[in-house]
């Protein structure tokens, strides 16, 4: 089963970039996660297949409530480079899934961005591709459009923010 984030020219189906994050160790590979609020927590990878089997054994977590912390409200940023130099325009897509396991606390909200720049103070002045709140428990797909950035090199970045009290918001198949 894949499972990660994908981004895919779908024509030929061409894979520039894809993370599942089922490999080892606790911290997003090849991700540069930052604390803009500085309360200590961040994007980690956790197993949640307990909940949603199709989340393999990995996905990237951000909490907005922890039972040793109480209440927070994140602003986590998760931020990757992804070379689109050879991708063409036509059919050039983000797809990705996210949701919390939380029935009675899920809006969980958060953005996803591509800039030139990895610096969260200009990935924060930037208008986002994709926002939402989530509106329940569960995993929801999406998929957005990267045509206006095929031939670049750009930072693609997921930002947990804008809520509180919430708990989990899960992020997976890139």
């Amino acid at each position: 089963m894949f499972c990660g984030l994908l981004l895919v020219q779908s024509i030929s189906a061409q894979v520039f970039f894809s993370d599942d994050f089922n490999s080892a160790g606790t911290t997003p590979t090849g991700w540069t996660i930052t604390d803009v609020d500085g309360d200590g927590q961040n994007w980690y990878k956790a197993n949640f297949s307990s909940y949603f089997a199709e989340n393999g054994s990995g996905s990237a977590i951000s909490r907005s409530w922890t039972n040793t912390t109480g209440a927070l409200t994140p602003n986590n940023f998760m931020t990757r480079q992804i070379d689109l130099t050879s991708a063409p325009a036509s059919g050039l897509t983000l797809t990705f899934r996210t949701g919390t396991i939380e029935a009675g606390y899920p809006a969980e909200h958060y953005a996803v961005y591509v800039t030139n720049s990895a610096d969260p103070g200009v990935i924060a002045a930037s208008t986002p591709i994709f926002e939402e709140t989530l509106p329940s428990d569960g995993m929801f797909s999406h998929s957005v459009s990267m045509a206006a950035y095929a031939g670049q090199n750009v930072y693609v970045t997921f930002r947990h923010f804008d809520c509180y009290d919430q708990n989990t918001l899960i992020l997976d198949d890139i």
